[in-house]
């Protein structure tokens, strides 16, 4: 969900889940038994269009109680700027998630 990634204190967690997904995806020279696990890896991943749905809930939005995360973060970033403690680690947090998923799709 949107919340797992805009959120401070799953942020982190996010960007290295998004990070995970993209580099099991990218293996290459596998023995047969990782190989044949990463197959079936990535056919349930392209079964469910993950990619695809991240891309969606990056940039659309899928009502009025579920805005964008890029909306999110745009609407957050002035609020948060005046408490800086927080606002740039999150904000790199997201960033970082949104990299990942740009790269996976």
């Amino acid at each position: 969900s949107s919340h797992f990634i805009l959120s401070r204190k799953t942020s982190s967690s996010a960007s290295k889940c998004f990070e995970i997904v993209f580099r099991v995806c990218e293996l290459t020279s596998l023995s047969p038994p990782v190989q044949s696990q990463r197959e079936l890896f990535l056919e349930k991943i392209r079964k469910i269009g993950f990619w695809e749905a991240q891309i969606f809930r990056l940039l659309g939005t899928s009502g009025p109680l579920s805005p964008s995360i890029l909306h999110e973060v745009s609407l957050s970033y002035h609020s948060e700027h005046d408490s800086e403690s927080l606002a740039p680690r999150r904000g790199n947090n997201v960033l970082h998630s949104v990299s990942w998923l740009l790269k996976g799709a």
